[in-house]
């Protein structure tokens, strides 16, 4: 399970590049790991920030993808990174995409 990252919105568009870095290029680390040592699947704590501006509510899975802040943008460029782990390396993964679970 992932459930690691930074997650404030503020603090990712004052300083996207500690966003970038924790959500994604260090989990990319934890991906090459996992390949090397044969870990197969996944859960990732993903968020709904990856849909951007909701266009329905309740927000359907398959909903358009178009972050507007660097945290959703984060977080999708992470799950993006887990389809191609998936499609090269065999990664199963299962993602939850969620509003603040437990607050601030």
């Amino acid at each position: 399970m992932h459930l690691a990252g930074y997650i404030e919105v503020a603090e990712s568009q004052a300083h996207p590049g500690r966003s970038f870095q924790n959500n994604v290029a260090a989990p990319l680390v934890m991906l090459e790991a996992m390949v090397r040592h044969g870990v197969r699947g996944l859960v990732f704590s993903s968020t709904a920030a990856v849909y951007g501006e909701s266009e329905a509510v309740p927000i359907p899975e398959d909903a358009r993808l178009l972050p507007v802040n660097a945290y959703g943008g984060s977080k999708l460029m992470f799950e993006q990174l887990l389809d191609w782990y998936g499609l090269l390396h065999g990664l199963r993964t299962v993602r939850f995409r969620y509003f603040n679970v437990a607050g601030a």
